[in-house]
């Protein structure tokens, strides 16, 4: 639903209880649903958990944002939709900050200015950082990043190793 729903649309009771074009009603399918139903989804995470020493901090950082992203956004939906106050995840100060930790304020920005599939594209950046940050963590930024920064330093060292034999 987070993933199909547009803000406008988000915050009225009346289009979650009413059929969409396609015969669901979003409201009938939210009202099956507690924030236990999220938890097997969770106990699926803890072999990370037990592996954190081994994981570096950014990219366990990284992880815990995006579950809890996730996790967040799936419990308002459900917890304000009982009290019948349902909001767009944009709208939750905490999501924001949440987020602030592993993006910049650009990406948040952008995020927030979408209008389609925000919670999607945000999704897909959190999953790419994910990816670079085991890369960057298992074979070093060098071979990660195309970077003029990092072609600068792979030069100095060439030219000290070149330099250092000719002394």
């Amino acid at each position: 639903m987070i993933l199909t729903i547009l803000p406008e649309e988000y915050v009225t009771m009346d289009y979650l209880n009413t059929p969409n074009p396609k015969g669901i009603e979003f409201g009938k399918e939210l009202s099956k649903l507690d924030i236990r139903s999220v938890s097997p989804a969770l106990e699926a995470t803890k072999p990370i958990e037990q592996l954190r020493p081994f994981i570096p901090t950014d990219l366990y950082t990284l992880y815990k944002t995006y579950t809890g992203v996730i996790v967040g956004a799936v419990f308002n939906t459900i917890t304000k939709y009982e009290k019948g106050t349902v909001t767009h995840w944009k709208n939750e100060e905490p999501m924001k900050k949440l987020l602030s930790g592993v993006l910049t304020e650009k990406e948040i920005d952008h995020i927030y200015g979408l209008t389609f599939e925000s919670f999607k594209t945000l999704l897909d950046l959190m999953e790419l950082k994910i990816i670079e940050c085991i890369n960057r963590n298992t074979v070093g930024p060098g071979t990660t990043s195309n970077s003029l920064e990092e072609l600068l330093k792979l030069e100095a060292v060439f030219k000290f190793n070149k330099e250092s034999k000719g002394a």
